[in-house]
């Protein structure tokens, strides 16, 4: 006796076994990381952590590659992983784990030329640097008016600040819903070798897309006391978080 399993529940078993959230290991140095899937793309959902060397926040190029961990002023990148300091609210983390590692545009771009193609840069193998319109896909899969993507500054549409920030960590009672478990944190940013700036009310992430000038790249930044989400080039000698895409 034949027994003919209707289409409908084979849908609905493709689909609920659909994974949208999981694990990967880099193997560059055996650290594990969390993905989640938003639209039709697999974003990491923590920072980038990966730390061959580190620099002081007040060593800033625009040709070398720079590393930084928040608070951490040495040259060991063994002891900048273990390094502990005090927030902006008084607990004390090892930052590393936290908030990963920030970037300056050389060591983001790795000496990756791209070459027409996505920029894998510092990402792991099989994963790149998400270009500016990977992050309007996001927003637009998260609610955001496609009208409003290219806007440049701050952008209410969709609330996507409050939904991709995590529920805790945030200055000024600042935290998100973390409506897809992007869970961005505020690592703050450093500033062309000035320091760092703004832990505990903002993170930056980069694209892999120049801006209009010869030292801008477009970046993405969610503020504690925004629901909205801000598009704008920045320098491409300060730090900067990163959360990759997976190819």
């Amino acid at each position: 006796m034949k027994f003919v399993v209707p289409f409908s529940i084979i849908f609905l078993f493709v689909v609920a076994c659909a994974k949208t959230n999981g694990t990967f290991v880099d193997k560059r140095d055996g650290k594990e990381y969390q993905w989640i899937k938003i639209g039709d793309d697999i974003w990491m959902a923590e920072n980038l952590a990966f730390l061959p060397s580190v620099d002081s926040a007040r060593e800033a190029s625009l040709e070398q590659k720079k590393y930084y961990v928040f608070g951490y002023a040495g040259d060991s990148a063994d002891s900048a992983k273990t390094f502990q300091t005090y927030l902006w609210n008084d607990s004390l983390v090892v930052p590393y784990e936290k908030y990963g590692v920030m970037y300056n545009w050389a060591a983001l771009v790795d000496d990756d030329t791209a070459d027409g193609g996505s920029l894998r840069g510092v990402c792991p193998c099989g994963w790149h640097v998400p270009t500016d319109e990977e992050w309007m896909a996001l927003e637009i899969a998260l609610g955001m008016n496609p009208a409003e993507v290219e806007v440049i500054g701050q952008r209410n549409s969709g609330f996507l600040g409050y939904q991709l920030k995590a529920n805790y960590g945030w200055d000024n009672n600042g935290n998100g819903i973390d409506s897809v478990s992007f869970k961005a944190l505020p690592a703050g940013e450093v500033f062309g070798g000035v320091g760092f700036l703004h832990e505990g009310e903002r993170s930056t992430f980069w694209t892999a897309t120049p801006g209009l000038f010869g030292t801008t790249v477009w970046t993405r930044s969610v503020y504690c006391c925004e629901f909205g989400i801000v598009r704008v080039e920045r320098d491409k000698m300060d730090g900067f978080s990163l959360r990759c895409v997976k190819d």
